[in-house]
This record gives structure tokens, C-alpha cells and sequence, in this order.
């Protein structure tokens, strides 16, 4: 019973926790139609697992990362939910939700200047913030395709096909000779089949070779999804303008804007598509014929509606306090939660053993001498933030932690100083505090 009071499950808060703690500390949501972006495609919270990789945010380097997923917190909700949707959003979260965003202030001369990305509450915005959909993806030092794999299976799904017979898998692009035939024929480096007599159409093989490669993770589209996270950002580029040259067009308005579009119907394509468009600093929403992509990073707030919402809400908790987010094909970077679950039982243990937590700076500086030499100064910040404790160093010479932050209480309350604690109380707790203390 003791080990199972330190495995927090959020559905078994007890009616103290849910009437009490919630309303001090409140919890931030999405709805349950809400999914989150994970290296399995886009997932629902019924589906994502603990140690599942998910698409972070960096906020203060605004780079988007590959990380852990700690914990999912669900939650029942019967309330009010705050509603932002138009072209290029469609949120419902809980008032209290934290979001990523960026500020834009009147400076002097009347000339208008944006801040850093800050991480804020919902019922904080104001309409001169931005809401983040994307950032500089920071890709995986050994990528399972190369550029010019990655290139060739871009086309394969979009402007070819591939067929398996028994364990033999034939792969071809087809390309008429006014678009890219000649780009093809350079990467492919095989002699093309005859033309169509008809369209002109030319098929162009795959090299064996190539195939085998790429046959080692890719067997349908829907291994897509699973294949992206783990190449490098230089693969995801030449990808998705392979991607792009088959299935894409751009078009100009009268007045000079350019407008980008991708056509697809295979929902494995079409979401691996947009995968790769985040990753490089871009934004699309989807439909089931595709979606039109933007070169931004930031999309304007318009004020918060409100919605009456009786059902589940969830939200999952990284280490960078951020994920990648995305409701009715639209995709948007969110903040997460914090282990509401802890707070009781952590401070319980301040109260009734304080030594407990002293003695986690102890162990982990025995484990840092343990290790070798550590220089604190470039640990990632997250890692800190998360009280990690350096295991060993791997056959790279790198430093590998466990994260102590959201599985031990007691290092919850270690790492949990006055303004983060402050941060998460109820407005209405929040203010009085905050005039007290100036």
C-alpha cells in the first residue's frame, strides 16, 4: 500500500483532493477531442503511455524536441472550458491551461516590439499575444535514412507506389517529363520504363539497393509517422519537398500573397506531412483533402469564448512543460501540468520527515562523484528543473539522468520554489497573496 500511495493515478484522487487541492491548484486541461503529437502519429490521451516520446517546445531557445512523456493526468470536468477557433486554431481548455505565447508591446516612437515566448495562463492573454505552432526542430544525432532515402521514399508515397510479394518489395516513382522527371532520373539513377503512350507518363524503378534501406523501417504508409521522428532535420527537408514537388501547389493572390497547399486523401500521408511541416518551422491544418501550409511561427490571439463542456479532461506532463497539440486538424504548441497528485503527499512528507528531502541533494551529489566529472553549468535546464540524478555515462561519454521530478514527491517540493508555487494557486487565492507581497 505504501509503494502504491507513491504511484500517482489521477483517477483515483480522492473527494478531498478533488474538492479541495483542485480548487487551490488548479488543473490544466484540454478536452478529450484534443490530440497530442507523439513519435506514433497523432494520438488521443486513451492511447499515450508513459515513456511514449512526444514533440516538445523549448520556450527559451524556441526549439521543438523529441522528449519522454512522465505522466498523463484525466480528469471528469463538468463546466466551463475557454473556446478560441477560426482558421488556424480550434482550442478547448480549461481557463487556468497554460499556453506558450508570444507578446507584442508599444515601444517608444509608437513603433510596436515582441518579447520572448513566455508561458502563461489562459485567462492571462490579451490580444497582443501570439499563440507558438511551431519552432527550430533539434533532430536525433544518427538518423535511420539519409537524405537522399529519405528523398526517394518522400516520392514513393506521394507520385509512386510500392507493393510487397512475399518478402520481395517492388518500388517505382512515376513522373511525367514537363515536372520533375529529370530530378527523378538524377536520384533514382535506374533506366526509366517506357512512356505512357497515352499521358507520356514515365515509371522510374527504385534502385535495389535504396529499397533495402529503406525497406528496413518502411513497409506501408502508415509506418510513416514512426519514421519521421527519427531522422535527421537535413532528411525531413528533402523529404518534404519531394513530398511537396508531387502533391503540392502554389498559388498567388492579386495582391502578391502566396498561398500553399498540399492535396492528399490518405490520412497516413497527409499526417506524416504534416508532421514534417512542424518540424520545419511551418504550420498546416488538415482536412481530408489536405491543407493549406503557412512559413509562421506564431498565429494571433482573438480573445477567449467560453463553452459548456461535460466530459473527460486530460493533459500530459514533459519535461519541458510543453507539447505539441492538435484539435480538428489544427496544430498548435500547449503548455502541460504539474503533478497535482504530489502536492498533498509531498508536503505531507516536508511536515512529517523533512530530512527526506535534504537528503536527495545528498544522494544526488554522491551519484555526480560517482559518475566522473559533472559540470553543472551545461546541464540542460529541464534536467535541473526536473531534479535528475546522472546514472552513468554511456559508450559517447554523455551523461545519462533519471528524472526524480513527478515520480518522488519529496523531489517535487525540492525543486518547487515560492514563484512556481505562487504561479499555480487559483486566481482567487493568487491575488490576494500577490497584493499582500507587493
Amino acid at each position: 500500500m505504501r509503494v502504491k500511495k507513491y504511484l500517482f493515478d489521477y483517477a483515483a484522487l480522492s473527494q478531498t483532493e478533488k474538492a479541495v487541492f483542485r480548487r487551490v491548484f488548479p488543473f490544466y486541461c484540454v478536452d478529450e477531442e484534443t490530440e497530442c503529437l507523439t513519435e506514433r502519429g497523432w494520438l488521443r490521451y486513451d492511447a499515450l503511455e508513459p515513456g511514449m516520446r512526444a514533440l516538445t517546445y523549448d520556450a527559451s531557445g524556441r526549439q521543438l524536441q523529441w522528449e519522454p512523456i512522465l505522466e498523463v493526468a484525466v480528469f471528469d470536468h463538468s463546466g466551463v472550458l475557454f473556446k478560441h477557433k477560426n482558421k488556424s486554431t480550434d482550442i478547448l481548455c480549461t481557463p487556468d491551461h497554460r499556453w506558450p505565447m508570444r507578446w507584442t508591446r508599444n515601444a517608444k516612437g509608437g513603433q510596436s516590439e515582441t518579447t520572448g515566448v513566455e508561458i502563461r495562463r489562459a485567462y492571462e492573454m490579451r490580444l497582443n499575444c501570439a499563440f507558438v505552432t511551431s519552432g527550430d526542430y533539434v533532430g536525433p544525432r544518427e538518423s535511420i535514412l539519409s537524405p537522399k532515402d529519405a528523398a526517394i521514399l518522400g516520392w514513393v508515397v506521394t507520385d509512386g507506389y510500392h507493393r510487397w510479394r512475399g518478402s520481395h518489395c517492388e518500388m517505382v516513382v512515376y513522373q511525367a517529363p514537363h515536372k520533375y522527371l529529370d530530378e527523378i532520373k538524377a536520384l533514382l539513377g535506374t533506366t526509366p520504363r517506357k512512356p505512357h503512350p497515352q499521358t507520356g507518363v514515365v515509371c522510374v524503378p527504385v534502385p535495389l539497393d535504396a529499397m533495402k534501406r529503406i525497406t528496413q523501417h518502411f513497409r506501408s504508409k502508415a509506418d510513416l509517422v514512426r519514421i519521421i521522428p527519427r531522422i535527421s532535420r537535413e532528411a525531413a527537408e528533402v523529404m518534404w519537398d519531394a513530398m511537396f514537388k508531387a502533391e503540392g501547389c502554389t498559388t498567388r493572390s492579386s495582391v502578391g500573397y502566396e498561398f500553399k497547399h498540399f492535396a492528399q486523401y490518405a490520412p497516413e500521408v497527409r499526417d506524416a506531412f504534416q508532421i514534417l511541416t512542424i518540424m520545419l518551422g511551418k504550420t498546416m491544418s488538415v482536412n481530408g483533402r489536405g491543407g493549406y501550409i503557412r512559413d509562421r511561427r506564431y498565429v494571433k490571439f482573438f480573445g477567449w469564448e467560453t463553452q459548456w463542456h461535460t466530459g473527460k479532461v486530460w493533459c500530459p506532463r514533459t519535461p519541458s512543460g510543453t507539447w505539441v497539440m492538435r484539435r480538428n486538424g489544427k496544430p498548435l504548441v500547449t503548455g502541460n501540468t504539474w503533478t497535482r497528485k504530489s502536492i498533498p503527499l509531498a508536503l505531507e512528507t516536508l511536515v512529517t520527515d523533512p530530512g527526506k528531502v535534504a537528503l536527495l541533494g545528498k544522494a544526488r551529489a554522491e551519484f555526480e562523484k560517482s559518475v566522473g566529472d559533472l559540470d553543472r553549468e551545461y546541464v540542460a535546464d529541464y534536467i535541473n528543473e526536473s531534479f535528475g540524478i546522472p546514472v552513468r555515462k554511456n559508450d559517447k561519454g554523455e551523461f545519462e539522468y533519471f528524472l526524480l521530478k513527478g515520480y518522488v514527491p519529496t523531489a517535487d517540493i525540492a525543486k518547487l520554489d515560492a514563484k512556481e508555487l505562487l504561479g499555480m494557486l487559483n486566481p482567487m487565492i493568487k491575488a490576494p497573496i500577490e497584493q499582500m507581497l507587493n
